[in-house]
């Protein structure tokens, strides 16, 4: 084929060289051949991409081809192919380069390629087949002749589901295919040839905004709305349903089983407090019962004084230090919470406040504490030879003297009671006075109402 030069000109390229169109032949699509087209590209700036034109000589140019940017060869020239070519006909070819926004540049030189094969001898147009939808088939003077059809006339398989096929420049082009989402999470959405698109209900599935649309009245489920707006139940571990007590019966006497809202609970049965150097058990056969408690266990004896531990489940005084009765003279609580106190106990050796410290109690019989003050060696100091008393009183403490006498030691106490420990006052009352190697006490000091500023007189 001779060849010959072409021109892009126009603001998109004054002087752009083409190089020939080259025809090719060889294997194709089904029912016919194609054109492969090669051409130089474009010098001019902006060149997004090219459009081939092609027509068959007796007709007109209709749309173009879109060939994008097609990949440069060796030698740097571009190709295309126009497939689905009738053999028998004559075509003319051309070149048009765009821009960006679709600015056409001015057609090349065009080529015409001559029919490449004697028209197919036939009878009727039912000769002429050639199974090309975008093409009308006729039979003209004894021999078959193909029409492109127009672009845009459907070319359609039946098949809605992967799109509408049209034709275009004799080809049948896939369209679009249908989105068939209906952004519902509770359909499956789906897609067949006999009726396009379906959203198949799923079932059991509830749609929501917010966790309190997916309340489903079961209390043994957690319901909440998920990331994809769909409830979901999630079942609580050991949730049993229930409508009365009845229902919820384990066996276990360890717990009392109760219908709470519909669901069933079981509440730790609280078993009696046990005796001294015992400790509380509960069997889920048996119930409630006691063992005894460890060897060695801190026990109260009864007396303030001795200290016990737990033997055989039995509480034994653990021995120690010198017991002394304490004789009180005078105990009385004024109104204001304002404690008075004398008494007397044996004097016997090292036991000096002043020397060792001492502890002051003030207790109920049945062990409640009601007044406490802990006094240093320091915390003392003798005015003569017999008597030490409290330099610089606290803890509510007012006043401590100990004075020693004759084979005996008075003291007198001054305090300020908190409010709490005046109304525990009706009871019957300890009085201790701790020291390191002894310990001096008075129990069962019952007090009543005293008259003037005194609330109660205990003794």
């Amino acid at each position: 084929m001779e060849r010959r030069r072409a021109r892009i000109v126009g603001r998109l390229a004054p002087r752009a060289r083409w190089a020939p169109l080259l025809l090719l032949l060889g294997p194709l699509p089904a029912w016919g051949y194609g054109i492969a087209l090669r051409w130089r590209p474009s010098p001019s700036p902006g060149v997004a991409g090219y459009d081939v034109w092609v027509r068959p000589t007796t007709g007109r140019y209709t749309t173009p081809i879109d060939a994008k940017l097609p990949k440069p060869a060796a030698d740097g020239t571009l190709s295309f192919t126009v497939p689905n070519l009738d053999p028998t006909v004559s075509y003319a070819c051309s070149v048009t380069a765009y821009t960006a926004t679709r600015q056409p540049s001015p057609r090349s030189n065009e080529l015409v390629v001559p029919a490449q094969a004697p028209p197919t001898a036939c009878k009727s147009n039912a000769d002429c087949n050639d199974k090309n939808p975008c093409t009308t088939d006729t039979c003209v003077a004894g021999a078959c002749r193909h029409t492109v059809v127009a672009d845009g006339t459907s070319c359609s398989d039946g098949n809605p589901c992967n799109g509408l096929e049209t034709c275009r420049a004799g080809t049948c082009t896939a369209g679009a295919p249908l989105r068939c989402d209906d952004h519902d999470p509770c359909t499956a959405d789906g897609c067949t040839a006999a009726r396009g698109c379906t959203h198949a209900p799923v079932l059991g599935c509830t749609p929501c905004a917010t966790a309190a649309a997916c309340d489903d009245g079961d209390p043994c489920t957690t319901d909440a709305c998920s990331q994809a707006g769909t409830c979901t139940h999630t079942p609580l571990l050991g949730c049993t349903r229930c409508r009365t007590d009845a229902e919820c019966a384990d066996g276990n006497r360890c717990t009392l089983p109760r219908c709470t809202g519909g669901v069933c609970t079981h509440t730790p049965v609280v078993c009696p407090a046990p005796a001294t150097c015992a400790v509380a058990t509960c069997d889920p056969a048996l119930g409630c019962g006691t063992v005894p408690a460890a060897d060695g266990t801190a026990c109260a004896t009864g007396d303030p004084c001795t200290a016990g531990l737990c033997a055989a489940g039995r509480c034994v005084a653990a021995g120690g230090g010198t017991t002394l009765e304490l004789a009180v003279r005078h105990l009385t609580v004024g109104r204001a919470g304002r404690l008075r106190a004398r008494g007397v106990f044996p004097a016997i050796p090292r036991l000096d406040p002043a020397a060792t410290g001492v502890a002051v109690e003030l207790r109920t019989d049945d062990g409640q504490l009601l007044y406490a003050a802990a006094l240093a060696a320091a915390a003392f100091r003798y005015a003569g030879a017999r008597t030490a008393r409290v330099h610089d009183p606290a803890d509510g403490l007012r006043r401590l003297v100990f004075v020693r006498r004759a084979g005996a030691v008075s003291v007198e106490l001054g305090a300020t009671l908190a409010p709490a420990a005046t109304t525990a006052m009706g009871r019957r009352l300890t009085w201790l006075l701790r020291f390191p190697t002894a310990c001096v006490r008075r129990t069962g000091l019952v007090c009543t109402p005293g008259g003037g500023t005194r609330a109660l007189r205990c003794g």
